[in-house]
């Protein structure tokens, strides 16, 4: 399938119907992520898509979406993978975003500049997310997370 020709396809009983149940109406968010996608899509990247509200990731016959404006945490790795039975190398690039809901996303590509591009489009875009890995970033979300899940807990028992 053309990059361009990207349909959202997420059925009901789903992982990923589920996790977008987390940040409201469903249906509505893959609505509204589909119109942005064939009218606002900022970037296109192998597989990731960047609209202004949403972070479109298409993978085989899985799609996630993740709302931007609920990610707290976006960091990247690379690391080299070697083909079992080959002397072929590989470097793998994986794009960490965490979720003010708990939520963990992994999305991997094989180009750096796609994940780079939409780092940098994130950072300009959303300046308040901790941007990179590092022990402090680590601490701060498991603390903000922690603290949100008792929020929550408090609210229930009302």
């Amino acid at each position: 399938m053309a990059e361009e020709n990207r349909e959202i396809r997420i059925g009901k009983f789903t992982k990923e119907y589920s996790r977008l149940s987390k940040y409201g109406d469903a249906d509505r968010i893959i609505s509204e992520a589909a119109r942005e996608l064939s009218s606002k899509c900022l970037l296109k990247s192998g597989g990731i898509m960047l609209t202004p509200k949403y972070l479109i990731h298409f993978s085989g016959s899985r799609t996630e979406i993740i709302p931007l404006e609920s990610a707290l945490w976006v960091f990247e790795t690379q690391e080299l993978k070697n083909e079992l039975f080959s002397q072929k190398e590989q470097m793998i690039y994986t794009l960490y975003i965490t979720t003010i809901t708990g939520e963990r996303y992994k999305i991997r590509s094989e180009s750096h500049e796609g994940i780079a591009e939409i780092t940098e489009l994130l950072t300009d875009r959303y300046p308040n997310f901790f941007y990179g890995y590092s022990p402090e970033h680590s601490r701060m979300v498991h603390y903000i997370l922690e603290e949100n899940q008792k929020e929550l807990n408090a609210l229930k028992k009302r």
